[in-house]
């Protein structure tokens, strides 16, 4: 019987945010293991409509050679409270190398 454990913390002091997060997990991992360890951190700043956002992720295997890291930068343009246009940028390093991978994205959000 597999059970993933999470625990997340956000704090909010004034224009910036910041996020942290770890997970045990024992099922649904990074790696075809798929048990081991995630720790998250992040960091948003807010100026007027613009909010800057960087993120750093590791995850630590229990199986040999499956660690990973990610580095996110993105930013937000908010045209109002429920309207915002997404830019990011991605990067993800494993000892797998086939989970290696680079993303750029762009989008535009619309909450109803």
């Amino acid at each position: 019987n597999k059970t993933n454990t999470k625990f997340g913390l956000q704090i909010h002091a004034g224009q910036i945010t910041y996020v942290f997060q770890t997970e045990n997990v024992e099922e649904g991992g990074f790696d075809p293991a798929g048990a081991g360890n995630f720790l998250y951190g992040g960091i948003a700043y807010r100026v007027d409509s613009i909010n800057y956002v960087a993120q750093i992720g590791n995850y630590r295997s229990k199986a040999a050679n499956s660690d990973g890291s990610y580095l996110a930068l993105g930013i937000q343009y908010f045209f109002a409270n429920n309207i915002w246009l997404n830019a990011g940028y991605r990067d993800t390093q494993s000892d797998v190398d086939s989970l290696n991978s680079t993303a750029i994205v762009v989008g535009l959000n619309y909450n109803f």
